[in-house]
Parts: structure tokens; C-alpha cells; sequence
């Protein structure tokens, strides 16, 4: 499979629709919409995140296990996901450790992981597209 790379991208919508029409011509993918103006607590974030990635169990206490679930997804077949955040000026606009601790990790941790570790550390682990997009 050819693989983009796994990145967060600040865009406009307009790019974001061409870049999905794209992914979405070369991959399965699941999209999971986030209003950054509904998102300002811990419990905001994880909710969506729960239902959308449809999580086994909660994660509302742990973040560790929010990153454990979201590198796992077995319980899917898609072979790219995109998290996409409208207003994202507005997402956690109170609490900016949070957030810089969620870009944090989505960047340094979920991403790499899905672009290359899985390879490594997953028997059989199938490389996957894992984009985030804040507008």
C-alpha cells in the first residue's frame, strides 16, 4: 500500500475536502468530526473519541489507555483514519496544556506509531494512513 505520511495539517476546510476526496479514492477511512468549540474538557474529547473509535472500555480516567485503544482498532477494517477539528482556535482554549498534551501525543505517539512502529511491534501490524486536521 502506498502510504502517505501521518501528520496534523493546519489547512483551510476547502484543502481538507480535496485532501479527503483524495484519501478517500485510495483508502477505506474513517472520519471522526470534532467541534473545537464543544471540546473544552478532558471528558468532551474522550467522549467523542470513545463513541467515534468505538472504544472496548472508557478511558474518561486514564489517559494511557485512550493511547492504548487508539493504537489497537483491530476492531476495524479501515486502512486510514482522519480526525478532523473545526475550530480548533476554540478546542481547549482554557485549558492549553491539555491540548498541547493531546497534539502532543497524537503527534508524537499515535501517529508514528501507525506510520511505521506497528510494523515492528505487532505481529502481522499493517501500516496505516492517520491524519489530523485543525481548521
Amino acid at each position: 500500500m502506498d502510504i502517505l505520511e501521518n501528520k496534523i495539517i493546519r489547512t483551510t476546510e476547502e484543502i481538507f475536502l480535496k485532501e479527503l476526496s483524495e484519501i478517500s479514492a485510495m483508502y477505506n477511512v474513517l472520519i471522526v468530526d470534532i467541534h473545537g468549540e464543544k471540546i473544552q474538557t478532558w471528558n468532551n474529547f474522550i467522549e467523542i473519541i470513545e463513541k467515534s473509535f468505538q472504544f472496548p472500555t472508557t478511558c474518561s480516567d486514564s489517559m494511557d489507555r485512550y493511547l492504548d485503544w487508539i493504537r489497537d482498532l483491530s476492531w476495524f477494517d479501515n486502512d486510514a483514519y482522519v480526525i478532523k477539528i473545526k475550530n480548533s482556535d476554540q478546542f481547549l482554549i482554557n485549558n492549553n496544556k491539555l491540548r498541547d498534551e493531546i497534539l502532543y501525543d497524537l503527534e508524537e505517539v499515535v501517529l508514528p506509531f501507525w506510520e511505521t512502529e506497528i510494523e515492528e511491534v505487532v505481529v502481522n501490524g499493517k501500516r496505516k494512513l492517520f491524519r489530523v486536521y485543525l481548521f
